[in-house]
C-alpha cells in the first residue's frame, strides 16, 4: 500500500473500537441508556489515554541508549490530552450508531434517517480517505514509473580536497521534470581518508555518495553545488547531462534502470562526468562561483562538523584541513592525475594472457588488448591492473593489481627524473603454481626496483 504506516495505525484504532469499545457500549447502552453509555465513554477514554501515554513513555525509553528520558514541558499532558479527547469522539460517534440498534433490538423501531446518515459517515469517511490516499500513492507511483528510471549515482572528490555537497539535480528542461535528492548526510569525512597513510593502496578518491535514486526520463541537465573547504569557495552551476550516453536498460520482469552515473569533484570546481563503465568521461570546466560571506562559510563548515561528529572532533577536523591547506598535496594530486609517462606492460605467469583492462589515476577505464598495452605510450599511469590468464591444466584466473597510487608516481617520477620521453616497463610476474605469489617490478633505462607497495585479489573461474 502506498500509505502502509497510516493503515497500520488505523486499523489499531478501529480493533480496539470493535473488540473493546462496541460490546462494552452495547451492553451499557442496553442496560443503563444513553447516559450510562457517556459515562462509559469517558472511562475508556481515560483507559486508551493512560495506555497510550504508558507506552509513549516505554517506547522513548527503550529508543534512549542510557533508558532516561527528559520531556518537553507539558509534552506527556499533551499526548495524553490529545488520545483522550480523540479517543472521546471516536466512542461517542460509534455510541451513536450502537444506540439506535440497541433501540432496533429493543422496540423492532429504527429511526432509519439518523441511522444510515450515521452509518455513511462512519463507513464512507475512512473509505473516501484511504481510497483519496491510494488513487492519489497511484497517481505518483503511475508518474514515477512513467516519467522517472531508477539509477545508481556516484559522486566523489580527492582525498585531498574535503567538499560539503549542498545540493544534487537532475532535470528534464522539455517538461520540467526534476529529481532532488538530500546529499548532505553523505558529506562524510574521515581523518585517515586525507592524512599520509600505509593503507592507503587501493583508494586515491573519497567517495560521497553510493546508492540509487530516481532520475527524470531524457534529463538534460543536473544541478551541483559544493563548498570546498580548502580552496574556500562555493560552487553552483547547472551542468548539460548527456542522456543519450546512459541507455536505459528494459529487465524481462517489466521494470528498468539506467545506466551508472559517476561525478568526479576536482579542484577550481572543475567535474568530470563518467559515461556507462567508466570508459568515457565529459569534463566541466567553467563551473560558476557563488560569492559567500564569512557567516555563510562558518555555517558550512558547521553543518560540516555536525555531519562527521562520529568520525572526528572539530578540533582534528580543524587541524586537518588546515594541514592540508599549508601543504603541496592538492597541486601534487593533480599533476598525478594529469601526468603522462612513456610507459608499457609486460606479464608473465602460467597460461595465456586472454586480456588485461586497466583503470588510469583518472579513474578512466580501458578495455584493450595487451599488444595495446605492452607496447610503451604516452599513458597516465594505472591505478587497477586486471589480468585474465586461460589455463588448460589448472583453470582460468583472473588477477587484480592495487598500486599505491602515490608512491608508484613517486617511484615513475624518481627513475624517468623529469624526462616524460624515457620508456618505462611494468613487468608483472605471477608465479607459476603459486597465484598469490606476485612481483612487480619497474625498469626505466638501465635502472629497475622491485615495487613492493601494491594489493592482490585473485579470483579462480
Amino acid at each position: 500500500m502506498g500509505n502502509s504506516d497510516f493503515y497500520f495505525y488505523l486499523l489499531i484504532v478501529l480493533g480496539l473500537l470493535f473488540f473493546l469499545v462496541v460490546p462494552v457500549q452495547w451492553i451499557i447502552n442496553f442496560y443503563y441508556g444513553v447516559k450510562g453509555a457517556m459515562i462509559s465513554g469517558v472511562l475508556l477514554s481515560l483507559l486508551i489515554a493512560f495506555g497510550a501515554q504508558f507506552f509513549y513513555q516505554w517506547g522513548k525509553g527503550v529508543g534512549s541508549v542510557t533508558g532516561y528520558v527528559s520531556y518537553a514541558p507539558g509534552e506527556l499532558r499533551m499526548v495524553f490530552a490529545s488520545i483522550f479527547l480523540g479517543g472521546l469522539l471516536l466512542i461517542a460517534f460509534t455510541s451513536f450508531g450502537i444506540y439506535h440498534l440497541v433501540q432496533l433490538s429493543k422496540t423492532g423501531v429504527l429511526n432509519k434517517p439518523w441511522f444510515f446518515t450515521w452509518l455513511v459517515l462512519y463507513i464512507g469517511t475512512p473509505t473516501l480517505y484511504i481510497g483519496g490516499k491510494e488513487y492519489l500513492a497511484f497517481l505518483a507511483s503511475k508518474e514515477q514509473l512513467t516519467y522517472f528510471v531508477p539509477a545508481y549515482i556516484d559522486v566523489s572528490h580527492y582525498r585531498e580536497l574535503p567538499v560539503y555537497i549542498d545540493e544534487l539535480k537532475f532535470m528534464n528542461s522539455t517538461n520540467g521534470r526534476a529529481s532532488t535528492f538530500s546529499v548532505t548526510a553523505v558529506s562524510e569525512f574521515s581523518i585517515d581518508s586525507v592524512l599520509e597513510s600505509e593503507e592507503k593502496v587501493r583508494e586515491m578518491d573519497h567517495l560521497l555518495i553510493d546508492r540509487r535514486e530516481s532520475i527524470p526520463v531524457e534529463a538534460d541537465q543536473f544541478v551541483l553545488s559544493w563548498y570546498s573547504f580548502v580552496e574556500e569557495t562555493y560552487y553552483s552551476d547547472t551542468f548539460p547531462f548527456p542522456a543519450g550516453h546512459f541507455p536505459i536498460k528494459n529487465w524481462p520482469d517489466g521494470s528498468r534502470t539506467m545506466r551508472s552515473i559517476n561525478l568526479l569533484i576536482l579542484p577550481e570546481g572543475k567535474v568530470r562526468l563518467f559515461g556507462p563503465g567508466n570508459k568515457q568521461y565529459f569534463p566541466y570546466h567553467k563551473v560558476e562561483v557563488k560569492p559567500l560571506s564569512q557567516e555563510e562559510k562558518n555555517q558550512k563548515i558547521e553543518a560540516f562538523y555536525a555531519v562527521n561528529q562520529g568520525q572526528a572532533s572539530k578540533e582534528d577536523i580543524r587541524k586537518t584541513l588546515q594541514e592540508i591547506k599549508n601543504s603541496d598535496r592538492l597541486n601534487k594530486r593533480e599533476a598525478m592525475d594529469k601526468m603522462e609517462f612513456n610507459w608499457g606492460l609486460t606479464i608473465e605467469g602460467e597460461g595465456e594472457i586472454s586480456s588485461v583492462n586497466i583503470s588510469d589515476f583518472r579513474q578512466l577505464r580501458y578495455d584493450t588488448t595487451y599488444q595495446w598495452l605492452h607496447k610503451p605510450g604516452k599513458k597516465v599511469l594505472p591505478s587497477e591492473i586486471t589480468m585474465y590468464f586461460s589455463r588448460q591444466q589448472s583453470g582460468d584466473i583472473r588477477v587484480y593489481l592495487f598500486p599505491d597510487k602515490e608512491k608508484l608516481f613517486d617511484q615513475v617520477e624518481a627513475l624517468t627524473a623529469g624526462n616524460s620521453e624515457m620508456e618505462v616497463e611494468f613487468l608483472i610476474k605471477v608465479a607459476e603454481g603459486e597465484e598469490n605469489n606476485i612481483s612487480f617490478q619497474i625498469r626505466a633505462g638501465e635502472r629497475a626496483i622491485d615495487f613492493a607497495s601494491f594489493g592482490t585479489n585473485v579470483v579462480r573461474l
